[in-house]
């Protein structure tokens, strides 16, 4: 599968190379050259691209819709790349669920699944083994814009059930904002804290205060 997956990719970039001799424009557009020289103990280094380091300048802006239009007519015009990438997207969600991070607490099963096709793992919990599976926390209903999905970072339930503390990254970001959620109550209470890294926290037994450990200023 991941063979057939590969060469599907393959010949989509060899297709999409040769498709851009048929375009109105054979090449992307060229970014331009605005040098900039640094002195480093006598020795002059030129940058011809230091301008583009910010991304939200005017100029960045344009030429990177440029980039995107380029490309955008390159595949539109490609023969035979719809029914492609229809083919690539029903191999990658031909892949099943994606089961991890099991974690037993007072009776209960938790687990962090990727349904077939998704891009983020959902927390669920079970209230015995042979219980069924019920949906804690869903990342996809919680993200903050639509270009910015969320993804469990890791978790801890309470010993109780009560509550849960999960970590949430946005935008696939290394970031992590600590919640707790109530599982009661169905939400999350009202205070964060952020940049927790390291492991998820160690919750007292009064399932009421827990530990933190590796949260970095």
């Amino acid at each position: 599968m991941l063979t057939t997956t590969r060469t599907c990719i393959s010949i989509l970039a060899t297709s999409v190379l040769a498709a851009t001799q048929g375009v109105g424009q054979s090449t992307p557009p060229k970014a331009p050259v605005r040098p900039v020289t640094d002195n480093y103990f006598g020795t002059p280094v030129v940058d011809n691209y230091r301008w583009m380091e910010d991304r939200d300048s005017p100029d960045m802006q344009r030429w990177m819709k440029a980039q995107a239009d380029f490309t955008r007519t390159a595949l539109d015009t490609l023969p035979g790349y719809a029914a492609l990438l229809k083919h690539v997207a029903e191999l990658g969600n031909s892949q099943p669920a994606v089961v991890s991070d099991l974690q037993i607490c007072d009776g209960r099963y938790y687990t962090l699944r990727t349904p077939a096709g998704a891009q983020s793992a959902k927390l669920y919990v079970r209230d015995r083994l042979q219980g069924i599976d019920r949906l804690l926390i869903d990342p996809d209903k919680l993200r903050v814009g639509a270009d910015t999905h969320l993804n469990i970072h890791g978790y801890r339930p309470s010993p109780d059930g009560r509550y849960v503390a999960d970590r949430l990254s946005p935008g696939g970001s290394e970031e992590p904002v600590m919640h707790i959620f109530d599982v009661k109550a169905g939400k999350d209470l009202a205070e964060t804290a952020d940049r927790t890294y390291g492991d998820p926290p160690f919750w007292r037994q009064d399932s009421k205060s827990f530990f933190l450990v590796g949260l970095h200023n």
